[in-house]
Formats: C-alpha cells, sequence, structure tokens
C-alpha cells in the first residue's frame, strides 16, 4: 500500500529497498558496486522464445549447494544481517502511540488475553512530559514484567542530538564558503584527498573510510561497529586534532597515526596554522564543546 497511498515506496528510479543483485536460472549470480540509476534488460537478444529459458532450474542438491554459494560470495561483500538479540523471540512488540495512559490500557488489554509481550515500541516522535506522565513508573513496571520499551528519542539521544547540532553550527562560516563555491564551480563539499593531493599516491587507496571537507578539513569516520579508535592517515605537513589540540604528522611525508574517537568525538583534522580550523576551535570552546575524547 505504501506506493500507491503516498508514494512512499519512490519512484522508478528511486526505492528504499533497491538491490542490484540478481541470480539467473542459469545459476549466473550479477551485482552492481555503484549507486547510480541502473536498467537491467533480461530479455534474450533473439525475437522468437528460447525454449532453454522456458525450463525451471533443475532442482538437484549440487545445483542447490551453487545457488547457496552464489548467496554466500555475493553477501559476503554486500553484507549480511546481524543477529538479533535474544530477547525479540519472546513475544510481540506492540507498536504504539498515545501517552502513559493509553500504554497502560493496551497493556491490561495484551494481558487479559495471554499475549506474550517483547516490547512496546512506542512511535510518538516525541516524548513530552504531558502524554507521558511517570515515565520512570511506567518504564519500571514494563521492565518487572520482562517487556523493553523501544523509542525514537529519549532524553540521552536528545542530549546527543543538542550537542551535535551546535558542532554543526561552529562550522557555518566555513560550510557558507563551500557551499557557495560548489554553486560557483562545482567543486563538491566533501571530497576525495586526491583532489587536493594529487601527487601522494597513498589516498588514491582510499574509498569511503577517510575524506575531506573542503580543502581545510579531515576526516576518518568510525565505520566498525563496536570501534571507538580510528586509524588515520594524515598527507604531508602537521594536522592539529580538533578536539585535543594535539598536533600530529611529519614535514616532508604522510603518516599513518591512530587516534581515539568515541561517538560524538569523530576524527578530524586540520593543518597546523589553518584560519578555518583556528575559527572553528574558538567556536567549539565558545560552546563549550571541547573536551578531549
Amino acid at each position: 500500500m505504501a506506493p500507491t497511498s503516498r508514494r512512499a515506496g519512490g519512484a522508478y528510479h528511486t526505492s528504499y529497498a533497491g538491490v542490484p543483485h540478481y541470480i539467473t536460472s542459469r545459476l549466473r549470480s550479477l551485482f552492481l558496486e555503484t549507486y547510480e540509476y541502473a536498467v537491467f534488460d533480461m530479455r534474450p537478444c533473439r525475437p522468437y522464445p528460447d525454449p532453454a529459458l522456458e525450463r525451471p532450474a533443475p532442482r538437484t542438491n549440487p545445483v542447490q549447494r551453487l545457488a547457496r554459494a552464489l548467496i554466500g560470495e555475493y553477501t559476503a561483500v554486500a553484507g549480511r544481517m546481524r543477529p538479533l538479540p535474544d530477547w525479540v523471540h519472546e513475544g510481540a512488540i506492540a507498536g504504539m502511540q498515545g501517552g502513559t495512559a493509553r500504554v497502560r490500557e493496551v497493556w491490561q488489554q495484551l494481558r487479559e488475553h495471554g499475549t506474550p509481550i517483547a516490547a512496546f515500541w512506542l512511535q510518538d516522535w516525541e516524548l513530552d512530559r504531558e502524554r507521558y506522565p511517570q515515565w520512570k513508573a511506567l518504564r519500571d513496571d514494563l521492565a518487572a514484567n520482562g517487556i523493553r520499551v523501544l523509542v525514537y528519542a529519549d532524553e540521552e539521544t536528545l542530549a546527543h542530538f543538542s550537542r551535535c547540532a551546535r558542532i554543526y553550527r561552529a562550522w557555518r562560516d566555513y560550510r557558507r564558503r563551500l557551499v557557495a563555491e560548489a554553486a560557483a564551480t562545482g567543486l563538491p563539499v566533501v571530497r576525495h584527498p586526491f583532489i587536493h593531493y594529487p601527487d601522494d599516491p597513498e589516498v588514491y587507496r582510499f574509498s569511503y573510510r577517510e575524506f575531506m571537507v573542503g580543502s581545510e578539513l579531515l576526516a576518518a569516520p568510525v565505520l566498525d561497529p563496536d570501534r571507538d579508535r580510528v586509524r588515520v592517515y594524515l598527507p604531508a605537513g602537521r594536522w592539529t586534532h580538533l578536539w585535543s589540540g594535539a598536533t600530529y604528522g611529519a614535514a616532508q611525508r604522510g603518516t599513518w597515526i591512530a587516534v581515539d574517537a568515541p561517538l560524538g568525538w569523530p576524527a578530524v583534522f586540520f593543518r597546523v596554522g589553518s584560519p578555518v580550523g583556528a575559527q572553528i576551535v574558538a567556536n567549539l570552546r565558545a560552546e563549550g564543546l571541547l573536551a578531549p575524547p
């Protein structure tokens, strides 16, 4: 219903669930590693039907094993789903909204039917205290019965969001400059390092694990789960770590380093002496956001 009711399913060239991967009845696997719009024309080239294409694939164990192997090879590259936590198997996850009284009302109705409940997923975008009075008591009562509470945003999430918004504001002047440059020249705001360091062969090996924001900022996000430290390559020169003010690098050659990068403190650097970097640091200091990781 999503595509027909509110066009939530996207259009012919956009989708939340596009997977450019096919396994054919002849056990040929094809997948793309790009994000560009693509059309697969799977029709035979000849204008008349090919009887071979109309026969179903043989249901033999070798074929099944090969199909499984193709899927395994593809997902080894594209990624596989993570195991679900055990608690999701204990009962229904009841999605609802409406406030404390409504949650308790539905919970009582489900108990009267003997419904096993793993969690309540509260779909209110904001859990304000008027709709959810006695919030702690509600969570404690549910937890005492082995029921978890899933929300879009709680107080901790909102505090983290607020901090990130202030960080975003701290580099607004530089961002305005980069957006204007992009509009005038087409040069993107986020750039591959080779644009500014074409003579450094090391940067040609990068794909997505390190990038630059304009010419002044270099960032290396943590992309692996359960990690709070990241390796960073710094092109030749001296670089300042945004959060701690520590300097790294060598004047005549590029340098690999490892730095702490816990959630909310990404590995970001700027060249020593950069006026852009100095201004961003001053703005962050004024917001009280410069405590080292």
